[in-house]
């Protein structure tokens, strides 16, 4: 539970399987639980790694959002983005959203875009300010 098993779902089946933790017999698939599976594979640290970094970028946004810095359409574009993670984060508790490869690298893509238009954001900001 601190270190994990290691990434992939199928490392925590075989997991499950070696260690006889599962007894059911219909076939372990995944956590069908985003925060469960993510504690399974990169444990208890990786599970804390993983909200932190959620919440900074969150933050960050919100702080562009709050504090008007940068374009409106700018700002749009980072409040999307944040209601759609908050979307996928809560259906995450019912259900394991990266069970496709697919989804996790969208998701992580489109979490990057984010970050850079928040960096995008500051920095106009603080360039006004400059030329002021």
């Amino acid at each position: 539970p601190i270190r994990g098993v290691g990434l992939g779902s199928d490392v925590v089946r075989d997991s499950l399987m070696v260690t006889n933790l599962y007894k059911s017999l219909n076939i372990y698939i995944h956590a069908h639980n985003l925060y469960l599976q993510i504690m399974a594979e990169m444990g208890l640290f990786g599970l804390l790694a993983f909200l932190a970094s959620m919440f900074s970028g969150f933050k960050s946004g919100l702080h562009v959002i709050t504090g008007k810095k940068g374009e409106p359409g700018l700002r749009a574009l980072i409040a999307a983005f944040i209601s759609g993670f908050i979307g996928v984060l809560v259906y995450g508790i019912v259900d394991y959203p990266w069970s496709y490869p697919r989804v996790m690298l969208i998701f992580w893509l489109l979490f990057g875009i984010m970050l850079s238009c928040i960096k995008l954001a500051n920095e106009e900001n603080h360039s006004e300010h400059i030329q002021l």
